[in-house]
């Protein structure tokens, strides 16, 4: 019985220990700062300011069945009609 005894009172003076240094380290302030930035995977996202001639290109399409604008043609209301 003399190791059981001995094991539960070095069990007993560790979580002493730990709760005194618990309390010291409550006492202490530390500042988080944010991670470093790193670069991403991938193509870069251009930071140029487009004109608004590309940003209305952009919406203009043309259908390759009826050459009509407005849609494509897997969207397109007279190819739909004759399926």
């Amino acid at each position: 019985m003399g190791l059981q005894n001995w094991i539960e009172e070095s069990n007993k003076k560790f979580v002493d220990s730990t709760s005194e240094d618990m309390s010291k380290a409550s006492d202490v302030n530390i500042a988080l700062h944010d991670p470093p930035l790193i670069a991403t995977k991938g193509h870069l996202r251009t930071l140029r300011m487009k004109s608004s001639l590309e940003i209305v290109r952009k919406g203009s399409s043309t259908c390759s069945y009826c050459m009509k604008k407005g849609h494509t043609k897997p969207k397109c209301p007279n190819l739909n009609q004759t399926r």
